[in-house]
């Protein structure tokens, strides 16, 4: 099982310090919190791809090449949000929160959704790739990826919020990272794990969370919808049918 755009040759991240370095350049936007903070380091972690493959930097970034894979991302994350919008109504019903936008713009939206783009970036078009280079044991590495992909939120809401998430969050972040993995290593292209990660994005980040007058945390937070069994159960079968899925020989995109 091999990600099609994991070809041999010169990669930009067969060296270990240039994944190094894309992922220094991700980490820094997380201690800010201006709407612009994660695009100075997408243009960042992609001029340094470019910077080592000026030629095949997008295929082996995993990123759509084509404007029709590009459409059909766009598509799908309109879907995604729409769904995930109702989702969190739910969600935030059932916990009792709001969410308070008086201070919010369309601006805001920037954030969550260049911050999702990173992560795709770093997770599936530069870890996963990377990782499977080396040992293309597909569904193995996805799933190691995934735990990573876990235990950064762990560790960053323990950092940030002093929160130490839940085990039923933990396993939401471990099922939402591997189907992306599995989205990336299935259709060849990073295009539908974004299209799913900015759709959450988009609707979780949507607003101040606040609990009967009190503002939380995002970390706070947490419990309330990523630590939610309505959100772990569809996780639960969507990875499970994303397992079953043969994988794609050659990019879509």
């Amino acid at each position: 099982m091999e990600a099609s755009w994991v070809i041999t040759g010169s990669v930009p991240w067969r060296r270990p310090a240039s994944l190094l370095a894309t992922a220094a350049v991700f980490v820094a936007p997380y201690g800010a919190r201006a709407w612009w903070s994660f695009v100075p380091a997408t243009i960042a972690i992609l001029l340094l791809a470019r910077a080592r493959d000026p030629q095949g930097w997008k295929r082996r970034l995993g990123l759509p090449t084509t404007t029709r894979a590009w459409l059909a991302t766009a598509g799908v994350a309109a879907v995604c949000a729409a769904i995930f919008a109702i989702l969190i109504g739910v969600l935030a019903r059932r916990g009792g929160v709001t969410f308070d936008r008086s201070q919010w713009s369309a601006l805001h939206h920037v954030r969550p959704l260049f911050q999702a783009f990173n992560e795709e970036l770093l997770f599936r078009g530069a870890l996963l790739a990377w990782l499977l280079e080396r040992r293309p044991v597909g569904l193995r590495l996805c799933a190691s990826v995934a735990g990573v992909f876990a235990l950064a939120h762990l560790g960053f809401y323990a950092v940030r919020d002093s929160t130490l998430i839940g085990p039923g969050a933990l396993a939401s972040y471990f099922l939402f990272g591997l189907l992306c993995n599995l989205l990336a290593l299935r259709t060849g292209h990073v295009g539908y794990a974004f299209a799913l990660h900015v759709g959450w994005n988009l609707t979780r980040f949507a607003g101040q969370v606040v609990h009967a007058g009190t503002p939380l945390s995002e970390g706070e937070s947490v419990a309330l919808f990523e630590g939610s069994a309505v959100l772990f159960v569809p996780l639960f079968a969507l990875a499970a049918i994303a397992c079953l899925w043969p994988r794609q020989e050659a990019p879509r995109g």
